[in-house]
């Protein structure tokens, strides 16, 4: 059996395991903390009661479905995050924007909305208007 010893506690842990202190959510909140101080932009946005409110009505919206697999790749994927369409750096006015907002899974965020947004502007908005067309075909089916 291989064990490792566990960053925060010291204490020793199997191998593919968690401490069994609770030390990974520790460190997860020490880095997120970390991120949101120092790096993240607008991190006053996302630390408030409005944000969390809007993101539960952002999933519920959804269904709790990642739209972007839903309709474009066919697949059931449940989201994790709520993702401003109109980015907070270029539209703060929309940072509270329900119809700026779609549900999406943290693998959709990272491996294809994001590489789009960053590789160009023709890109970023190619992407932007198919996430709209997205919101948009999800009401007209499944809203009211």
């Amino acid at each position: 059996m291989l064990y490792k010893i566990c960053s925060i506690c010291n204490e020793k842990v199997e191998y593919g395991k968690e401490c069994k202190n609770g030390c990974s959510k520790k460190a997860k909140a020490i880095t997120e903390k970390y991120y949101d101080k120092n790096i993240r932009q607008h991190a006053n946005v996302y630390a408030n009661k409005i944000w969390h409110q809007l993101r539960e009505r952002c999933k519920s919206k959804f269904n709790g479905l990642d739209i972007y697999s839903f309709y474009i790749l066919g697949a059931i994927v449940y989201g994790s995050l709520s993702h401003h369409v109109e980015t907070v750096e270029d539209n703060i006015d929309r940072c509270y924007d329900l119809d700026n907002l779609l549900y999406v899974s943290r693998d959709t965020h990272d491996r294809i909305i994001h590489p789009a947004y960053n590789r160009s502007d023709r890109d970023k908005k190619d992407m932007q208007g198919l996430l709209f067309g997205l919101i948009k075909r999800w009401e007209e089916d499944y809203c009211e």
